[in-house]
């Protein structure tokens, strides 16, 4: 991995990054603890997440896991790691726009 240095923020982008970074740990703890489901299907999810998840899922970047064994099972999603893929993606944005 590269090594990352001098890297230059405003307080509002650096408070938007630990904003996010909090809401996705209480996700996960929550799920961890069992108050949550971590686990959506392909349907709840194109339904959820519309085009840009078929899209994602389309080129590989999510990968789901079959629930049963049978060749017909659903496949599911893990929401903690869509939701992930979403944020790095807006965090990322928000970045090359400002150049």
């Amino acid at each position: 991995m590269p090594k990352i240095s001098n890297i230059t923020m405003s307080t509002l982008d650096l408070q938007r990054l630990l904003d996010e970074a909090a809401v996705l740990a209480v996700k996960r703890v929550l799920k961890e603890v069992g108050l949550t489901r971590d686990d959506i299907s392909y349907t709840q999810a194109v339904k959820r997440y519309g085009k840009w998840f078929k899209d994602h899922y389309l080129a590989g970047r999510l990968k789901g896991e079959k629930k049963g064994t049978g060749k017909n099972a659903k496949l599911h999603f893990s929401i903690a790691e869509i939701e992930s893929l979403q944020s790095a993606e807006a965090i990322n944005a928000s970045w090359i726009r400002r150049g």
